[in-house]
């Protein structure tokens, strides 16, 4: 139902815009090193795949500058120096030629990453660089968050608008020249505790690697380009011996892309492929020179020097506070309502008042509505319009005057199965389920319809509780499709998405195959 939150830096950024820090001398003795398997996910292609040894050496953004300590002790996140999940990326971007740029915040003793390589956040469109450490999005910037061997960091952009990750595997990475190979394409949900899950038509296809490292998958290409069925396989094959390269692609506004396969396809059993592409050994980028003698940050909104309270040309200019992002936390739903928490790192001079809005998700223009305000506090509870997608944004004001407003992120509030405007035919029984919008799902078996009236845009579906496998179909906009509900062994909540539709009007929901049970239904852009 929630987009993970934007960087915790963000509205820190914002209210602490008077801070300002010096350069941060780097450790006296070196940190043991780590070799981690980093991913940097662009907008259209792969900027960075591979394993890459570092030992939390000082980094630097393009903008930057100075120097930043980055070993894990920021913000005393650990004790001891270690790689971490930015340095180890941006020392493998370093290492074939990109570089990423960042801001700097005393408040966080972090960076707050805004592009990698050629790929730059937009504020306009809420696309944002996000950072997942063992396929599990970090509650703390990436400087903070340590790295160790085998640990899998990703950075993808467009994180936060609820699309997925897509995970590509295979029974083996030998296989012999045109002989089958079954892989799966699965797809995470869930931001503490993701659950992955076989999905259907997905892309899988052969990547070029450009000279730099910079991967694209090639979705022209002749006779080598499947599509994951319901039960998220597909069957690949190859006429030639070699290394062969392929990733699963969810399409423009579809899951990230996936890891990569690099699959040795032999003449015949038995056979080798040599030594494994170059780019799949640990590389290291070395230690940047040092700073030159006296150089200092310079904030570039105000002409000041020190920390704390700075002294500049337009005089004294006490300390802001320094708050975390609002995030989404489950507290509320049994009442149908949507919270939010947030912390109050650094009390400044205080905060003043807060308030938090909504407005249709999607839409680029139209008034905010103002769903909860207070001068006290660091949690709130919001009634939301159920059905729909709403995005949500927090105003924060402190006690000299200065103000922050910083969007949340997207939040769906589901139309409940048992809710008044919901029709329902067939089987259906109601469950309680703590973890469930309302405290409960309806469970419906084989003939088992609901149907409601929607919005225009995406339906969503959320379906838990499906032990063994389900078949559910979706009337939307005039069109039938069945979509495959894998089982699982836990009730986690999993969605069903059809395809946008442009007007409002009646959809239905009806069980073919199997027990689901549904949460509710909303729509999202």
């Amino acid at each position: 139902m929630i987009s993970p939150r934007r960087h915790v830096l963000a509205l820190a950024a914002a209210l602490s815009a008077a801070a300002l820090a010096t350069a941060c001398a780097p450790a006296a003795l070196a940190a043991p090193s780590s070799t981690a398997d980093i991913r940097v996910e662009g907008a259209t292609s792969t900027l960075f795949e591979g394993p890459v040894t570092s030992s939390g050496n000082p980094v630097k953004s393009a903008s930057d500058t100075v120097q930043r300590h980055c070993d894990g002790t920021n913000l005393s996140a650990h004790t001891a120096a270690g790689a971490t999940a930015t340095g180890a990326t941006t020392e493998g971007l370093r290492s074939v030629g990109l570089d990423f740029d960042a801001k700097w915040f005393p408040g966080y003793d972090d960076y707050y990453v805004t592009r990698f390589g050629p790929d730059a956040e937009d504020l306009n469109t809420n696309t944002y660089w996000g950072i997942l450490d063992n396929d599990v999005f970090t509650d703390v910037g990436g400087c903070q968050v340590q790295v160790h061997d085998g640990d899998r960091v990703l950075w993808a952009y467009d994180a936060f608008h609820e699309r997925g990750f897509l995970k590509l595997t295979a029974p083996t990475t030998t296989v012999v020249v045109n002989q089958p190979l079954r892989v799966t394409v699965s797809r995470a949900y869930g931001e503490k505790n993701p659950q992955f899950v076989p999905v259907g038509g997905m892309t899988v296809a052969p990547v070029t690697t450009a000279a730099n490292g910079v991967q694209t998958v090639d979705l022209n290409a002749a006779g080598a380009v499947v599509s994951s069925g319901i039960d998220g396989t597909a069957s690949l094959s190859f006429s030639t011996p070699g290394w062969h390269r392929v990733k699963a692609d969810g399409g423009v506004g579809g899951p990230i892309r996936s890891n990569r396969l690099d699959l040795c396809v032999v003449a015949s059993a038995g056979g080798s492929c040599g030594t494994p592409p170059t780019d799949t050994q640990p590389r290291s980028a070395p230690a940047l020179p040092p700073d030159p003698p006296g150089t200092q940050y310079q904030d570039p909104n105000k002409n000041t020097t020190g920390g704390g309270t700075q002294q500049g040309n337009t005089g004294t200019v006490q300390g802001a506070p320094v708050i975390e992002l609002p995030r989404f936390t489950s507290a509320g739903a049994k009442a149908g309502r949507t919270t939010l928490s947030w912390r109050v790192l650094q009390q400044g001079v205080g905060i003043k008042s807060w308030s938090l809005s909504s407005r249709a998700a999607g839409a680029r223009s139209g008034a905010w509505t103002v769903r909860a305000h207070g001068t006290k506090g660091t949690s709130a509870k919001l009634a939301l319009p159920a059905g729909r997608t709403w995005t949500i944004r927090a105003t924060f004001t402190d006690k000299l005057g200065r103000k922050v407003t910083e969007t949340v992120g997207d939040v769906l509030v589901p139309l409940d199965a048992g809710a008044k405007g919901v029709r329902r035919g067939g089987r259906w029984t109601r469950v309680k389920d703590a973890k469930a919008w309302l405290g409960a799902v309806h469970r419906g078996r084989v003939g088992a319809k609901l149907s409601a009236k929607l919005g225009a845009g995406k339906v969503v579906v959320l379906v838990r509780g499906v032990r063994s496998s389900a078949d559910v179909e979706i009337t939307a906009g005039g069109k039938r499709t069945t979509y495959r509900v894998s089982g699982s062994a836990t009730t986690a909540t999993r969605e069903v998405v059809t395809r946008a539709r442009s007007r409002a009007g009646t959809v239905t929901v009806r069980i073919v195959r199997g027990q689901a049970g549904i949460d509710g239904v909303g729509t999202r852009p």
